[in-house]
């Protein structure tokens, strides 16, 4: 069959590696941006802004993120979970989002307001009075996220993220150079950083809802809905409970200045390896569930997701753990020398809540919610209850690998989970190459790090992570030259990468 211009008629497939492709491509773009910005912020920030007060923005925003977990994300999220053809009420949903975002506005101020009369926590009570806005910008900045990721617009939906990332950066910059502190992060990431994305709704698109703009929704209506967000809030709930119990326990047992220290550490990760799982996760979710009904294509996409997320996710961490110290130096310089021995800890923990996110979306593309709760559950029972550790006095750098591990347990379970709706193969499919390559890489900065002992922190990055990509890349075109043929191949320019590594396109 042909098209009137005479060309073949794209078929499914083709329609689904085309916006892959496209979806990698822009959510790549938005990663490389947001670091961008944040790195640009980050040398500034981290030179005028002390870790107590970084600890302090640390305290007041992860009430937020608790509050987060309670939002509109899961609820709106159902609309990814719609087969072909399947048109969301978008109307019914603001109407349910907006009642929970206005609760969470209420809920954010009555905590703030008892933080007001805890002494230990009193410096972050109007941090939160602030930050609370936020709960009522993420409404039609959720809304129109959703939106553009069910119609598969990834380059509007990125070009959002990457202007509300633009405007966080410029946002924080500008209020720490004024002297602002922990308000300029919580009023930057919370308040300013949530405008692109609702003025493109409301303005730009001209959204509007068939009648009023805010009603009692109908929750009958909006069941299944309602079933699927329950379950996020659960699972959302449970993911932030580290952090809910540290924002309890840390401020009174090690003190504003060590949350500051584990803080910035978690960003080294953050902005660096972590970023690589959420281009993969970002592009790749949205697709899965429409598989889930062909179970041998299913088990072929799922496990080409977790094999090319832990290709990315294991090397990342080693490297970070091996180079990180350097990496602190010339991002944050040697004010932040304390957070060193948190670096590899965070790293590993890093790598375990990846596999363990890698796990959980597989299971729920599956629609095996059940599981996803139980899974959630037993991640929380790992690693919540040890920031209580910190009670005894218990050093930081202790608690920190006492996370380490327990994320990594819970990250091999989820995937250990997750493998009926993998191939046969999996546990060599998406663990070898991935640990091959971390060997490569580590051999070779480690075969270099006493002929660079001495040299400037810089030197040492320049030299050194270069040494690692080439022989993690030269481990797996010798091992893996399959696993490389069937990931490079996939991305924009991968055709060229291939062909410097002397390798044929993949066929399939």
């Amino acid at each position: 069959m042909t098209t009137p211009a005479g060309g073949m008629r794209p078929t499914p497939r083709t329609h689904r590696r085309t916006v892959l492709t496209h979806g990698v491509a822009w959510n790549a773009v938005s990663e490389v941006a947001q670091v961008a910005f944040n790195f640009a912020a980050m040398l500034v920030l981290v030179r005028i802004i002390p870790p107590a007060e970084y600890g302090k923005a640390t305290a007041a925003t992860s009430v937020l993120v608790l509050l987060t977990s309670f939002s509109a994300a899961g609820l709106l999220g159902h609309v990814l979970q719609l087969h072909e053809g399947e048109d969301p009420d978008w109307t019914l949903h603001w109407h349910a989002a907006a009642v929970l975002q206005g609760g969470l506005f209420l809920a954010a101020n009555v905590i703030a307001g008892v933080y007001w009369f805890l002494p230990a926590y009193r410096p972050a009570a109007p941090l939160l009075h602030v930050g609370s806005l936020g709960c009522l910008l993420n409404l039609p900045h959720l809304f129109a996220y959703q939106l553009l990721q069910r119609e598969l617009d990834f380059r509007r939906s990125r070009l959002g993220i990457i202007l509300s990332s633009l405007a966080n950066t410029v946002a924080t910059v500008a209020l720490g150079v004024s002297g602002f502190g922990a308000y300029a992060i919580v009023i930057g990431a919370q308040v300013v950083g949530l405008l692109p994305l609702p003025v493109y709704l409301l303005v730009i698109r001209r959204w509007r809802p068939h009648g009023p703009w805010f009603a009692w929704p109908e929750w009958r209506r909006h069941a299944p809905s309602l079933r699927f967000g329950g379950q996020q809030m659960v699972m959302a709930f449970l993911a932030t409970a580290r952090g809910t119990v540290e924002a309890a326990v840390l401020p009174g047992t090690v003190g504003f200045a060590a949350i500051g220290l584990l803080g910035r550490a978690n960003g080294l990760h953050g902005q660096t390896v972590g970023r690589l799982s959420n281009i993969l996760r970002d592009t790749v979710y949205p697709l899965l569930p429409r598989s889930a009904g062909d179970p041998p294509t299913f088990a072929r996409h799922t496990t080409l997701f977790v094999q090319a997320t832990l290709l990315a996710a294991i090397p990342g961490a080693i490297a970070l753990g091996l180079l990180g110290p350097e990496l602190s130096r010339v991002l944050y310089g040697r004010k932040w020398i304390a957070a060193d021995p948190l670096i590899w800890p965070v790293a590993l923990a890093g790598l375990g809540l990846g596999a363990f996110g890698v796990g959980m979306l597989v299971v729920q593309a599956a629609s095996r919610l059940r599981a996803t709760i139980v899974l959630a559950l037993i991640e929380a029972v790992l690693v919540a209850p040890l920031a209580l550790v910190t009670i005894s006095r218990t050093p930081l750098t202790s608690y920190a690998w006492l996370v380490a591990g327990g994320e990594l347990v819970a990250g091999v379970l989820a995937i250990g989970v997750a493998s009926r709706h993998l191939r046969a193969s999996w546990a060599w499919d998406v663990f070898a190459p991935g640990l091959a390559a971390a060997a490569g890489g580590a051999a070779a900065v480690l075969a270099l790090k006493g002929t660079l002992v001495a040299r400037p922190a810089g030197v040492q990055l320049a030299v050194g992570a270069p040494a690692f990509l080439l022989a993690a890349l030269g481990t797996l075109r010798v091992g893996f030259p399959g696993v490389l043929r069937n990931i490079v191949g996939r991305l924009k320019g991968g055709p060229v990468l291939l062909r410097w590594l002397a390798l044929r396109p993949s066929t399939t």
